[in-house]
């Protein structure tokens, strides 16, 4: 499977809050939970390289191979994401890959079944206790309706922190730590106030399709 932690992507969780929590999956299988040695802090335009070695090995959706040691730049940024309309299926319970993919692409089924035009594939993930609540989502264009556990839900326009990257060259735990640390900055340069949700984002099945793999966004709303 494939996944930007440990366990394989869909790894996300919100934004995040180091106070009064225990480190969620996302921390853990992203390796973003904090190392003796941090990210160096970024300035607005600076690059991390995939030559940066931070924290122990990690990757996104799905197990993969150790990335190339060639260096390979990759910048944050912050932009206005688009409005999406998705279908969204949610489970509660322990992280578990197979899980994650069959509920997925059991929601594309579906929605192939519907004859609607699908886009982007959104993961999120929050801590919820003992266990975790995650959100898996797909773009749809035309009309329907929820049915079943399948809801219709509507993703609004919002300033988002994003970075693009392939997690095959470049080792995840980088660009976790790094995003981490650049948006901190942000809010000390009073770029942002706050950071809010943190999502996965791919054009398509990130277990069958290599280019939405090689492009995987991970997306951070923001408040400014």
């Amino acid at each position: 499977m494939r996944s930007t932690r440990n366990r394989a992507l869909p790894g996300t969780r919100r934004s995040p809050r180091r106070s009064r929590r225990r480190s969620s999956a996302w921390e853990i299988f992203s390796g973003r939970r904090r190392s003796s040695t941090p990210v160096a802090s970024l300035p607005p335009g600076r690059t991390l390289s995939a030559e940066t070695g931070l924290g122990r090995q990690s990757y996104p959706l799905r197990g993969s191979p150790e990335p190339r040691e060639n260096a390979v730049a990759v910048d944050f940024a912050i932009k206005t994401t688009l409005k999406y309309r998705v279908v969204s299926v949610r489970f509660v319970g322990p992280f578990n890959e197979r899980r994650i993919r069959s509920e997925w692409e059991r929601l594309a089924k579906w929605a192939k079944a519907k004859r609607l035009n699908t886009g982007k594939w959104f993961f999120s993930e929050e801590d919820a206790g003992k266990a975790y609540r995650f959100d898996l989502s797909i773009e749809v264009r035309g009309r329907v309706k929820g049915e079943g556990k399948v809801r219709v839900r509507t993703f609004p326009a919002s300033p988002i922190a994003t970075v693009t990257f392939d997690p095959d060259v470049v080792a995840a735990r980088v660009i976790y730590h790094g995003l981490s640390d650049w948006l901190r900055w942000r809010k000390k340069d009073k770029t942002i106030k706050r950071t809010r949700t943190w999502r996965e984002v791919y054009s398509g099945n990130p277990w069958t399709d290599k280019k939405a793999w090689s492009h995987t966004e991970i997306q951070v709303l923001v408040s400014k």
